[in-house]
């Protein structure tokens, strides 16, 4: 891969890890407020959204879900700027070979190559 690849995904990675930041402050926030009952939303529609107002304690155990959900990403979008500073970025944790480049176009931060990544699942999942 060449350096200015790599630097354009160090950019969409950085501005990707700055937006999942503001949405997981958003989300904390949105869950933090508390519910008015005559105007409670469902959660699918719109109640994290910030212009709403609280989230339900039903609601609140699909919104840590989500946050969770949210965490991991983060996680996985420093591990990858760590992997570009480490010089490994776009090579497979797996089998050290490059992951395909519409690959990293569609998920920037990924951690293995299509192949396996899919045998990594079918080993989680048992």
């Amino acid at each position: 891969m060449t350096d200015e690849k790599t630097r354009q995904y160090q950019k969409q990675l950085r501005n990707l890890r700055d937006h999942v930041e503001l949405k997981k402050q958003q989300m904390l926030e949105q869950v933090q407020k508390p519910v008015d009952n005559a105007t409670r939303n469902d959660i699918s529609t719109s109640s994290l959204r910030s212009d709403t107002v609280g989230v339900s304690e039903g609601d609140k155990e699909i919104a840590i879900g989500l946050y969770d959900n949210i965490e991991q990403t983060q996680a996985e979008i420093v591990a990858a700027l760590e992997r570009i500073a480490e010089g490994t970025f776009g090579l497979c944790k797996s089998c050290g070979k490059k992951i395909a480049e519409e690959r990293l176009k569609a998920i920037p931060y990924a951690l293995r190559c299509v192949a396996c990544s899919r045998t990594h699942a079918a080993v989680a999942n048992g």
